[in-house]
């Protein structure tokens, strides 16, 4: 489904997720030593095999947040099941208008104090920046809204996880 995606949208601009990486000349092609079907920029010789596919779910989903989801079928009719299930899920999303959620991400961003970029400076970020923006932001937010509770009285402080305050920590 990767490869299909990919070729059809490869003359859009995905310079968001995928930086300077030529896009318009990848095509499918078999590699004779694996007997896969891998995605193939002659231009540039750069190849988009299985391990190449992997890392790349991997960062995108890690960039955005998202958990991956890898489920591996044990037999064909299994793998059937999976594919059914997956194709059901797109077709109740067709009729549904388009909702851009990054665009609603970016405008909140854009109005929260300490947030250094306007809406249309953080439409310019890699998406993978500017979800690390969004986790630290709610990091510290978070830890901002459980010290009013410590001062106020209203959250006893011994109760709190150490880990909830730094906020200079690794945002999750």
């Amino acid at each position: 489904m990767f490869r299909q995606l990919f070729i059809g949208n490869k003359d859009q601009d995905m310079s968001i997720l995928l930086g300077d990486l030529d896009t318009k000349n990848f095509v499918m092609a078999k590699d004779n030593k694996t007997e896969e079907i891998v995605l193939v920029n002659k231009k540039t010789g750069v190849v988009i095999d299985r391990l190449a596919y992997d890392l790349l779910s991997e960062y995108l989903c890690a960039a955005n947040g998202v958990e991956k989801h890898s489920e591996r079928a044990a037999n064909k009719a299994t793998r059937q099941a999976l594919i059914e299930e997956a194709k059901d899920k797109m077709e109740l999303q067709k009729n549904k208008p388009y909702e851009s959620h990054l665009a609603e991400l970016v405008l909140s961003m854009a109005c929260v104090q300490g947030f250094k970029a306007d809406y249309f400076q953080a439409m310019k970020y890699p998406v993978s920046v500017f979800m690390n923006h969004v986790r630290k932001v709610q990091q510290i937010k978070n830890y901002d809204n459980t010290m009013h509770g410590v001062y106020a009285g209203t959250v006893e402080f011994g109760k709190i996880p150490k880990s909830q305050l730094d906020w200079t920590s690794k945002a999750k």
